[in-house]
């Protein structure tokens, strides 16, 4: 008989340890359950916590959940530099071109390309470019290190930033076909209205076209025939252009003396050269002088020139500013030019 009590109490008392003593928890809520029993049980929660783990967790059982915030990323301004690879047709950094007007640029693109032996379009979308680079010489720069064809090449180039669009030829396609004129009015009727409402893909969508349509015209027999014509006045003029300046450089005067009524010819300038009397930024123009002396009377006169004012500038961290031209491709960091023409706009 002792044996038999002993047995069955130790079969109860596992019975209850492992399965509880009833009681009203299958109208409670589930943390509730969870929490009661895990409170009057102590040990029955660790042996089973070896057997199968719950489930279930209760509100102060909740297993240390970390949250990975490695994932944010802040968005990084591309800019464009003198190291900058091509890769493919339409460079879109800033990832602001949708992709229907990329596969109609490349469609448009592509067709040029088969059509026109050597013709190129290469289109480059930037938040700005490198320290001491203006869009246009920067463009003038890619240009050449990209190997584009001097006679049939274009490189567009927009540069969200500074909001400026330039449209970059060679030598072939210059002052007559890609004038800085007709650069700038295509550019104003295609880009410059989607851009001002960050409609950034068809404008350049649009301006793709125009310039595709115009290499196709500098192709026909027409357009080579002018061009041929070009070809050889153009030479001549900027010949002629550039030996009258470097003669009115260093003879500026162009009066007689007032003093003896000497020709022009008798003024002998000061070995110091042009003096800047008034530097030219972007918004005035500046001026600088050059002293002359009749060699029969002595007589002393002043020469002075306009310096054009500047298309822009740009102010540095160290506070210092500097002053370039659009069209110039060497005053802003330039290394040299396409041999071409092309402009810009701003939006």
């Amino acid at each position: 008989q002792f044996i038999g009590r002993t047995w069955i109490s130790c079969f109860t008392f596992f019975a209850l340890l492992f399965f509880g003593v009833p009681d009203n928890s299958h109208i409670l809520p589930a943390d509730t359950i969870i929490q009661h029993q895990h409170r009057h049980h102590p040990i029955r929660q660790k042996i089973q916590s070896f057997i199968q783990p719950p489930s279930v967790y209760a509100l102060d059982t909740k297993p240390n959940i970390k949250i990975d915030t490695t994932q944010a990323t802040t968005t990084t301004p591309t800019i464009a530099t003198k190291t900058l690879p091509k890769a493919g047709t339409v460079m879109d950094l800033s990832g602001v071109i949708d992709k229907k007007s990329r596969r109609s640029m490349e469609k448009t693109i592509q067709s040029v390309q088969n059509d026109i032996t050597g013709a190129q379009i290469q289109v480059l979308f930037v938040d700005d470019v490198q320290n001491g680079y203006s869009p246009k010489s920067m463009a003038t720069f890619l240009f050449r290190k990209w190997n584009l064809d001097p006679d049939n090449g274009v490189l567009v180039l927009a540069v969200r930033g500074q909001r400026r669009i330039e449209i970059q030829v060679g030598r072939g396609l210059g002052s007559y076909y890609f004038s800085q004129d007709w650069c700038r009015r295509t550019l104003q009727e295609t880009a410059i209205s989607p851009f001002k409402a960050e409609q950034y893909g068809p404008g350049l969508t649009r301006t793709v076209d125009r310039v595709a349509r115009r290499l196709r015209e500098a192709n026909s027999y027409t357009t080579k025939f002018m061009g041929s014509l070009e070809s050889y006045t153009l030479p001549v003029f900027l010949v002629w252009a550039f030996g009258y300046q470097l003669y009115m450089d260093a003879r500026p005067l162009r009066i007689p003396c007032p003093s003896c009524q000497a020709g022009p010819n008798t003024w002998a300038y000061d070995t110091d050269g042009w003096v800047i009397t008034t530097a030219a930024t972007d918004m005035n123009a500046g001026e600088k002088i050059k002293l002359a002396t009749c060699s029969k009377c002595g007589q002393k006169e002043t020469a002075r020139l306009v310096i054009p004012k500047f298309d822009a500038r740009r102010e540095y961290d160290d506070g210092t500013i500097k002053y370039y031209n659009y069209r110039s491709d060497s005053s802003d960091g330039g290394d040299g030019d396409s041999g071409g023409d092309g402009g810009g706009a701003d939006w």
